[in-house]
């Protein structure tokens, strides 16, 4: 990834992030964070290898990322198979 490309997907992420204000999760905003985490899904596996290359805490950041992702992607019904389809219902018991 080329320093452009890196700016222009930094700036997709914060466009994102920038929309909803950050806070605590009740069970009933689950949906609303599954719906951010869809559209930061795609920027954030893009940004790993940028991250990743911080001094210092790069590595350890972009393994914890990396680490949290598949469960983000369980709990809002994504992944490379089902291509973030829609979130799973909380205490459905789907897996």
């Amino acid at each position: 990834m080329d320093d452009r490309e890196l700016i222009k997907t930094l700036r997709q992420a914060d466009a994102i992030m920038a929309a909803p204000k950050t806070r605590a999760i009740g069970p009933g905003e689950i949906a609303a964070a599954c719906a951010a985490y869809r559209q930061l899904r795609p920027i954030i596996k893009k940004l790993l290898p940028a991250i990743g290359k911080i001094p210092i805490i790069g590595r350890t950041v972009a393994g914890i990322i990396a680490t949290i992702m598949p469960l983000a992607d369980i709990v809002c019904g994504c992944g490379e198979a089902r291509k973030c389809a829609r979130a799973l219902p909380v205490g459905s018991g789907a897996r």
